[in-house]
């Protein structure tokens, strides 16, 4: 603020609070001289600005007349301060977590489910719950499906599959017949492999198979391979990135889903 405009300023503030000015008729050029430096830096626009909004009651105007100046210059300064553009720093979010908006839900293999209620996990269970120490149990057999998601997505999905599979049945490839995904009767996939073999244990209703063979099943028994259909589902309907992480706990590397270590 050169001194020209702080005399402008001056007589602004003084006709807005003319008692004020009646008190600063009274001081030295040394005292202004010193109010001028405190507003060095400030503009003129801002500086009336504060006025404007101390005479508003947005500001408190203090009592001591020396105290005016620096209420200005702090209001003044928070004005003409540069703006700082808002930027949208949230990340992409799914609206069904389950699925990832894919449509498919990844859940323990029905045939898996009933192995595990046969006790075939068991050895597996209790070296787990040992600490994991000793040689590893084998777990053949223990794999994921992939059924509809009972998300709005997923439902939607499965009726536009059973529309395409009744006006081309030669061509589809199953989708039509899955079910969807219920946690009465499924056991949603997870990294947690205790925690899934214990909740497949206490399954009262198992999923019969012949739902979800068209499309699940033809690869269940392909030997050491254990391909887990559940994820692969997701994975084709889903784009995917380096190191994302799903509700169930499967994350995508680059694009190929890891199996849950077993």
């Amino acid at each position: 603020m050169t001194p020209a405009e702080f005399r402008e300023w001056l007589i602004y503030h003084g006709q807005t609070f003319p008692d004020w000015y009646a008190k600063v008729a009274t001081t030295g050029p040394e005292t202004l001289s010193r109010w001028r430096g405190v507003l060095v830096g400030i503009d003129l626009e801002s500086a009336k600005r504060a006025t404007d909004e101390m005479l508003a009651g947005s500001i408190r105007r203090p009592w001591a007349i020396e105290e005016h100046v620096t209420a200005i210059r702090q209001r003044a300064s928070q004005l003409q301060a540069p703006t700082i553009p808002v930027r949208d720093t949230r990340q992409q979010t799914y609206a069904c977590g389950r699925c990832l908006d894919s449509g498919f839900a990844s859940i323990v293999h029905p045939r898996s489910v009933e192995l595990a209620q046969a006790g075939e996990f068991d050895r597996w269970l209790a070296w787990f719950r040992a600490g994991s120490r000793g040689t590893r149990p084998a777990l053949p057999g223990w794999t994921s499906a992939a059924v509809w998601c009972y998300c709005s997505n997923g439902q939607q999905r499965r009726d536009w599959a059973i529309d395409d599979a009744k006006s081309n049945r030669a061509k589809s490839v199953g989708w039509d017949r899955l079910e969807l995904f219920d946690p009465d009767r499924h056991v949603a996939w997870s990294q947690d492999s205790s925690a899934m073999i214990e909740k497949s244990k206490k399954l009262k209703a198992v999923t019969p198979h012949e739902s979800l063979d068209s499309w699940n099943s033809q690869h269940f028994a392909e030997g050491p391979e254990k391909k887990h259909l559940g994820h692969e589902c997701i994975q084709r309907t889903t784009t995917t990135t380096s190191d994302r992480t799903d509700s169930v706990g499967m994350q995508y590397n680059g694009g190929q889903p890891r199996q849950a270590v077993l």
